[in-house]
């Protein structure tokens, strides 16, 4: 092989190395700062998909710490976080674990949850007595939240 081949394949090995972000240490959301809300959902993952009914927790310690988990009977589907660094998205819908640095993509629901202004894509509907939809109009994704009483 050429020199010049070789270093292209090490530059690309290089560059996609540094894009893979070691897992999310465990969080203590019981630890100071940590606001969390949990919901009744119901999600239908695209257009013509099958609604999904489970369980969401919602937490967040200000900034960029987040915590996003849709669980169905106690166990979690799928779970996102952000920090300073960046995001993770573990799914057992998927079996694995997707990770990026910087912002997370405003195309993931899951981080729309959290967000104040949400990315072009999505809406949030007032559904009345506290419930809301996020919907993204395009996909047909949505995820309509029943917050819980007492809470």
């Amino acid at each position: 092989m050429k020199r010049h081949v070789l270093v292209g394949i090490a530059v690309m090995a290089l560059t996609w190395v540094g894009c893979v972000r070691a897992p999310m240490p465990p969080l203590d959301l019981a630890g100071p700062g940590w606001q969390t809300q949990e919901a009744a959902a119901l999600w239908t993952p695209g257009r013509g998909a099958a609604e999904l009914a489970g369980e969401l927790l919602m937490a967040d310690r200000g900034g960029p710490d987040t915590l996003v988990q849709f669980s169905k009977q106690g166990i979690p589907l799928v779970t996102a976080r952000t920090d300073a660094m960046g995001w993770e998205i573990r799914s057992s819908l998927r079996k694995g674990r997707t990770t990026g640095r910087g912002r997370p993509p405003e195309r993931v629901l899951w981080f729309q949850l959290m967000r104040a202004e949400l990315a072009p894509d999505w809406a949030r509907v007032d559904l009345g007595d506290g419930r809301w939809r996020l919907e993204n109009r395009g996909t047909g994704e949505r995820m309509e939240i029943h917050p819980l009483e007492g809470l």
